[in-house]
């Protein structure tokens, strides 16, 4: 995934699962579909959390999921 490093999560990225555009916010405590980690060194693997369990490559009918950000991240 993209680093997002320094970008407002909310504004600034857009995660698709399966092609479903998801619901971004600015932590767990939003209760919204995505939301970003709070370590910067994660952000800038392009690391974020999924309030549901996402299927990996390599399991049955993994999940798709895409990343877009918008922006430059902070190095």
């Amino acid at each position: 995934m993209p680093s997002y490093k320094g970008l407002d999560f909310e504004e600034k990225v857009q995660v698709f699962i399966n092609g479903a555009l998801q619901r971004p916010g600015a932590n767990a405590g939003t209760n919204n579909d995505v939301y970003p980690t709070a370590v910067a060194g994660d952000q800038a693997k392009g690391i974020f959390y999924s309030e549901f369990v996402l299927r990996y490559r390599g399991g049955v009918n993994p999940d798709v999921v895409q990343m877009i950000v918008y922006g430059t991240p902070t190095p």
